[in-house]
């Protein structure tokens, strides 16, 4: 295998430069779950793990679209978007679990009060 070309990198620092505010959301938030850890344990560990996923999914995804190409580029046409759409189905069922468990943090830690 060789290395990743300059064209990769300028896609994947191109990337990453598109997708640094989301990304720093996402940073931001996990500050947030992680400095009020003690007052609301659970939700912050729903946002906490959420978060993560979704980070994880980010960065992964914009990594394998500057390096895909290059990983399938002996491969026929039609079988590279069979695993094109493969792929995007796995990221959208993961990113999918980790909006559920930030939208699970937001009902969680809910003290009687609040519930009325």
């Amino acid at each position: 295998m060789s290395s990743l070309g300059i064209p990769t990198l300028s896609n994947l620092l191109g990337g990453l430069l598109t997708q640094l505010p989301v990304l720093a959301v996402l940073l931001v938030g996990v500050l947030l779950a992680v400095t009020r850890w003690n007052r609301h344990p659970r939700a912050s560990a729903l946002l906490l793990a959420g978060l993560v996923i979704q980070l994880v999914v980010g960065l992964l995804g914009l990594g394998l679209s500057a390096v895909l190409p290059w990983l399938v580029g002996s491969i026929p046409g039609a079988r590279v978007g069979v695993i094109l759409q493969l792929v995007t189905i796995g990221r959208s069922l993961i990113s999918a679990v980790g909006w559920g468990l930030v939208l699970a943090a937001v009902f969680a830690d809910r003290g009687e009060r609040e519930r009325r």
